[in-house]
């Protein structure tokens, strides 16, 4: 239960700098818009991952991996930099997943 709850601070950290760096590009010289409507993506989809945990694992899993990942999409000069920050959450949203429980009578 607590590596859920580390993994939820986690998340939770991921969804502010993905805000942080939305705010950032808004004045990106010729990009603007373009990133930060992809960084807003990213939360919505990370903040919807984080709301499924308990009813869609499967789901919930997806969209908070994909989410982690969009820093080094959209950077992608830079993707280097992100690869820890990945994989650091893509392992706790792995580990902390939970199972479909298997049905003993068939």
């Amino acid at each position: 239960m607590k590596l859920r709850r580390v993994t939820l601070a986690v998340l939770v950290a991921l969804v502010a700098f993905l805000v942080w760096a939305g705010i950032g590009t808004l004045h990106a010289d010729g990009a603007g818009l373009k990133y930060t409507g992809l960084f807003a993506l990213a939360v919505v989809m990370v903040g919807t991952g984080i709301a499924l945990r308990d009813r869609a694992p499967g789901v919930a899993a997806l969209l908070m991996l994909v989410g982690a990942a969009a820093p080094m999409a959209i950077f992608y000069w830079m993707a280097p930099v992100f690869v820890p920050g990945f994989l650091v959450v893509a392992t706790l949203v792995v580990v902390t997943q939970r199972r479909r429980r298997s049905n003993p009578a068939t």
